[in-house]
């Protein structure tokens, strides 16, 4: 008779051993520590990733709930314990939380917890199991990408502002201009004793609309850069219209016509002034092109289309210029942050990227390049009649 070696369960206990370790490997990777919380008997059992995530060394004496509330931040302590307190009195109770520890060695760590209570009516007892994961560094990341996209936004701010500041410019030298000459006139009819009351009143008339134009062409600009962070329903192609109208001293400078077909039209959900930011991105880098481009009649056209999908409307808008198209080794950069094909002085590669942003992350909406070579952009939301 044959004696067992044994072997078969020494090679059983050594594949448990190995994915034991296999698996708190990845829970080391991955930052990630298991809990359980036993009412009746007061216990707290944590994983050694839990103590690794605290910055302790695994102690076989068990961690008190006290002693676990009191390494939170101060800040967060009372919430936890509120979430504690709803999870032992509430069957089935799920919790997801995020707080902040102190470590021994003064550093603090983002913590994020889910948490599952579980109610036993027969033996009147409570546990909680949940899982920790430390996520300072992608809080960090986020903190950092935030500064970022905020830093983006201003430069793009003051970029729209230097541009309008320079269409201000433009649209006030015409009546200045129109003013200087009218001075002229009315020193020359009072000089020669033709300056009487009917003819100071034209002239009075004269200044008085010019100056009004003056004056609304202010509160335009001033209106498109109060920002605004409310949502509201507004119509895109009477926005169209207030961004052609904010440029439109520039359109004529270059000589760009612009033709308009808004005739399919809805509201859409967002904030307009955002909305005209990225028609004046658009407007303006497709004036550049056919500053710098080689066509006869420089020209903008501006369609609209809609189309019914159950109760909501798909809303399209279109911008084409005839400047010449997009070289194709610069089409996949398009709205990367920084990237511009303009010298330096005259564009900082920020506009279109937040023009993106804003479209696609804050209205929901998508702005692609529809066809580099005719240079078309296509604005999609979901609209409302």
């Amino acid at each position: 008779m044959k004696r067992r070696t044994g072997h078969g369960p020494q090679k059983g206990r050594s594949g448990v051993d190995e994915c034991e370790r296999c698996l708190e490997q990845m829970q080391e990777m991955a930052k990630i520590g298991y809990w359980e919380y036993d009412l009746r008997s007061d216990r707290l059992e944590w994983s050694k990733g839990c103590f690794r995530i605290f910055g302790l060394e695994p102690d076989p004496e068990t961690p008190t709930l006290e002693g676990f509330l009191g390494r939170i931040s101060p800040d967060d302590r009372n919430r936890v314990r509120t979430a504690i307190v709803r999870l032992l009195e509430k069957p089935d109770e799920t919790c997801d939380i995020a707080y902040e520890i102190d470590r021994p060695d003064g550093s603090r760590a983002a913590i994020r917890s889910k948490a599952h209570s579980l109610h036993d009516s027969v033996a009147d007892g409570v546990r909680i199991k949940g899982m920790m994961q430390d996520v300072t560094e992608s809080k960090i990341l986020r903190e950092r990408n935030s500064e970022h996209e905020a830093l983006l936004s201003h430069q793009s701010r003051l970029a729209q502002m230097g541009q309008l500041l320079n269409n201000i410019a433009h649209q006030w030298k015409q009546p200045l201009a129109e003013i200087n000459a009218l001075l002229l006139d009315m020193d020359s009819d009072f000089f020669h004793g033709k300056l009487d009351g009917k003819r100071f009143e034209w002239y009075f008339a004269q200044f008085e609309k010019l100056t009004a134009f003056m004056g609304e062409t202010i509160d335009g600009f001033q209106e498109f850069m109060t920002p605004s962070e409310t949502l509201e329903l507004f119509d895109p192609a009477r926005s169209v219209e207030k961004a052609l109208s904010l440029i439109d001293s520039r359109l004529q400078k270059h000589g760009v016509a612009v033709e308009t077909d808004l005739r399919d039209s809805c509201r859409i959900v967002g904030s307009e002034k955002e909305f005209v930011h990225v028609l004046l991105v658009l407007l303006n880098n497709a004036v550049d092109a056919l500053q710098n481009g080689e066509a006869e009649t420089p020209k903008i056209d501006i369609v609209s289309r809609s189309a019914r999908f159950g109760e909501s409307i798909l809303y399209e808008l279109f911008i084409r210029d005839n400047a010449g198209g997009i070289p194709a080794e610069t089409v996949h950069q398009m709205f990367d942050p920084y990237f511009t094909t303009k010298f330096k002085e005259r564009g900082r590669g920020i506009g279109l990227y937040m023009a993106k942003m804003i479209v696609e992350n804050r209205m929901q909406g998508r702005l692609e390049l529809l066809d580099p070579v005719q240079t078309t952009f296509k604005l999609a939301f979901r609209g409302v009649e």
